[in-house]
């Protein structure tokens, strides 16, 4: 599992959640969230005021970080709103015996006492999460309600010396940095030490694929020695597939997201077939080509995108041709990837990614591969939930679930194609994913999903009002032009 950047809501374009306070001129820290979260948690720095900081969350937000950058006294604090990916920070809070401005949140030496409600001691710190002003005597305790959350077991301070001789408070990869601490370790050259957590159970290295047994790919004769063994194209994809699911996300091993390729393809549409098209399709060829051209001595990122790119021309390769494997390589290659690829559900398999595909034609079928790839949790959970919708809808309704667009060959297109100035109705608009929003009902700009009104309709909770066909631009969209239904539902009973 990888971990991305949590994004700063009201930042800049492109801002995380960075701090740099403590990197000494050299990078930041980042926030960052298991990037399989179907809803990643909205975080933001809050309390700044001028430089008077007085960071304080609002009351149905959780505190996971502290920064002192900018403030001529006090500190903001990092606030983020959601279940997923904070749960364990949302049970525990900092504490102190005293709130007094001269900061002496124990005795001398001691540490602060956890609360009736929050009486499970993590551990202390004079700084805090690492922004908060130093305690002048004593130190704060992090205390959570309830038993220790899971995440923040098999704890230690971690300091690592610079070629300076100054302490780096970075932790292990999988661990989780809580907090940070000045210690007589680092008084000579400066620096932190950071509490790091690697939960229970700990997280284990990233397994190194076996190598296959002569059998694997279709050598039936007596034993070879490993030194004269040439891999096949089987083993050749299995080792591309399982280097992009061990590192998709890890920024350490040089497959950060970000640097994955954002690829506009060119598509058609045929109005005979039905059906979208890549124009630069690939071939069987050029499939086991770009699986061969990934080399382990390249760079970590060019190889981590060759990867990228190598999957989904498999992919597209065979979700193309609706005939699936066209030989026995194919096949195994195929069995491989769903094997592999399975730990994510099965809607990320090669027969539903077929299903998938050809049930949105309306969307380019190498972008669906694409986005599968950056996340292949939520792809599957969504494309199962999706299927799983439409087995409870009326067949006519079902075909409209791509992206609510019908494309019916009973409406005439129009020669003159009228603007789409009627469809520029934002209020109204829906997050067009089938998708249910877990627990929170809405995304983050608190819109239900399309799976939400769905399962309303589905569950009887939303009464079906007037209907519409109209003509559909495109204008101002990623979508094609054509007809558009238009449906309103009313919440509740109508009697």
């Amino acid at each position: 599992m990888g971990f991305i950047d949590v994004p700063r809501e009201g930042g800049a374009e492109g801002e995380m959640m960075w701090d740099h306070s403590k990197c000494e001129g050299n990078g930041h820290q980042s926030f960052c969230c298991p990037m399989n979260l179907i809803v990643q948690p909205r975080c933001t720095w809050r309390g700044y005021n001028d430089g008077r900081c007085n960071g304080r969350c609002e009351y149905d937000e959780t505190e996971v970080g502290s920064l002192s950058v900018g403030c001529k006294k006090g500190h903001q604090k990092a606030c983020c709103f959601g279940i997923e990916g904070i749960e364990a920070y949302s049970s525990c809070i900092w504490t102190s015996d005293t709130t007094h401005p001269n900061r002496n949140c124990a005795a001398a030496g001691e540490q602060a006492r956890c609360t009736p409600s929050y009486s499970s001691f993590v551990f202390a710190s004079s700084l805090g999460f690492g922004g908060e002003d130093k305690c002048l005597r004593g130190a704060r305790s992090y205390c959570c309600h309830g038993n220790v959350p899971s995440e923040f077991h098999n704890c230690k301070w971690t300091y690592n010396y610079n070629e300076k001789g100054v302490c780096e408070q970075y932790c292990p990869f999988g661990h989780i940095k809580l907090g940070m601490l000045t210690i007589p370790e680092c008084e000579r050259r400066g620096g932190f030490a950071a509490y790091c957590c690697a939960g229970q159970p700990n997280p284990s290295p990233t397994p190194i694929p076996q190598r296959p047994t002569p059998s694997y790919y279709s050598y039936s004769g007596p034993p070879i020695p490993s030194s004269t063994v040439k891999p096949g194209p089987v083993w050749d994809f299995k080792l591309v597939l399982d280097h992009y699911i061990d590192n998709r996300g890890w920024s350490a091993a040089g497959c950060a997201l970000e640097i994955l390729p954002v690829i506009e393809y060119d598509f058609d549409f045929d109005d005979d077939t039905e059906s979208l098209k890549a124009r630069s399709e690939p071939k069987a060829a050029d499939t086991m080509e770009s699986i061969a051209n990934v080399s382990t001595t390249a760079t970590k990122e060019s190889t981590c995108v060759r990867a990228f790119l190598a999957i989904g021309d498999f992919i597209m390769h065979l979700v193309d041709t609706q005939k699936g494997p066209t030989n026995q390589i194919e096949q195994d290659m195929s069995t491989v990837y769903d094997q592999d690829m399975g730990i994510y559900g099965k809607g990320v398999k090669i027969d539903s990614m077929r299903y998938y595909i050809h049930t949105h034609q309306n969307r380019n079928p190498r972008a669906i591969i694409d986005n599968m790839l950056r996340d292949p949790l939520g792809f599957s959970a969504n494309a199962e939930l999706e299927k799983n919708i439409c087995r409870g809808l009326p067949q006519e309704s079902a075909q409209v679930l791509g992206n609510a667009l019908i494309l019916n060959e009973t409406i005439s297109t129009p020669s003159q194609p009228a603007s789409n100035s009627t469809e520029s109705l934002h209020r109204r608009t829906i997050y067009n994913t089938v998708n249910v929003t877990p627990l929170m009902g809405y995304d983050y700009l608190r819109r239900p999903s399309l799976g939400d009104i769905l399962v309303g309709v589905l569950a009887g909770h939303l009464s079906r009002g007037p209907s519409r066909f109209f003509w559909y631009g495109g204008n101002h969209g990623l979508n094609p032009a054509g007809p558009c239904l238009e449906t309103v539902y009313w919440i509740g009973l109508v009697f």
